[in-house]
This record gives C-alpha cells, structure tokens and sequence, in this order.
C-alpha cells in the first residue's frame, strides 16, 4: 500500500456566502420631478459592506453608510428626472447573495398630501373670506 504524506500540503478556506436581503422599507418613498439630489435609508436584513441599490434601469448605487439592517445611500438629481416608478431592491454580490424582493420609489409632478393640505387651507380661507 501507498501513503502519501500531507505535511505539506495547502489548505484553502473558502470565503463565507454572503446571505440572500430582505427590503422591507424606503424612506422617503417618493419625491418630486426634477428635485435635487438627496438620502436615502433603506431597511431590512442581511446587508453586508458589499451591499448594493438597484434602481431600475440605472448604475447600481454604492451605500454611504451600512449596517446588517441599514443602508443609506445618496440619490443623485439625475434620479428623478422621469415620472413614474422605480423598482428598488438591494443586491448581495456572490459568493452566496442574491436579489431582494423589490421596493416601489415613485418620482410625481406634484406631492398629493400637500396638494390636500393646500386644498384644505384655501377651504378655510374662502369661509373665512365670506363671512
């Protein structure tokens, strides 16, 4: 029989996978056309330091700030020159990682709830006026 001596041999360890993230949260979840740059915080679970923003259709934002449960990243003014949704999710570069579930950001060209506290004031400044 033969033996070989290990001795010498090399051990390799492998990097541990980066777990699949969650998106639970955006905040804020919408913002104007044409605003300016602005934060960003995301919520949920299993970031890492390699975490990554996917904004549909646009270059994958690299977070300023991380922790397993935060991300905050800086959205540029570039963002939000079209109306309509945007799906955002959050991707974990392998080994492992994956793809979380999608987060709605919606950019409008104008903001409903101040357009009903607008509403509502001129209301009171109509009974006001007439009385």
């Amino acid at each position: 029989s033969h033996v070989t001596d290990l001795t010498g041999a090399h051990t390799f360890t492998a990097a541990p996978a980066n777990p699949t993230p969650t998106l639970s949260a955006v905040a804020p979840s919408h913002a104007l056309l044409n605003s300016a740059s602005f934060t960003m915080t995301l919520t949920g679970t299993n970031f890492v330091s390699t975490s990554r923003v996917r904004w549909s259709g646009r270059t994958d934002l690299v977070p300023d700030t991380f922790s397993s449960t935060r991300l905050t990243v800086s959205v540029p003014a570039s963002y939000l020159k079209s109306l309509g949704p945007a799906n955002l999710s959050v991707v974990n570069m392998g080994p492992g990682g994956g793809t979380s579930a999608g987060q709605i950001f919606t950019v409008s060209e104008s903001d409903s709830s101040s357009q009903v506290e607008a509403d509502e004031g001129n209301r009171d400044a109509e009974t006001a006026w007439s009385a």
